[in-house]
């Protein structure tokens, strides 16, 4: 289920949608308005709400900065 938090100590009106929780379940992965990721602690945030999985969230996709390409596959040993 997705949800925001709050971090504690920032503008009160500021809410994160948490990207994950980390394997341990102490820390909140966010990602800020500048594009960083950072880890926050749990104990350190206040829920705000929860997002109903009945109810599509809206997605934005984003252009790689450099983009990757695949070598080339190749099938069989070659020979003919």
């Amino acid at each position: 289920m997705d949800f925001v938090i709050h971090v504690n100590g920032e503008l009160p009106e500021k809410g994160f949608w948490v990207l994950e929780v980390d394997a341990i379940g102490e820390r909140f992965l966010l990602a800020g308005e500048d594009g960083a990721f950072r880890w926050v602690n749990m104990a350190d945030c206040t829920f705000v709400r929860g997002a109903s999985p009945e109810v599509p969230r809206p997605m934005v996709l984003v252009q790689p900065a450099k983009s990757l390409a695949a070598p080339p596959m190749r099938f069989g040993n070659g020979m003919h």
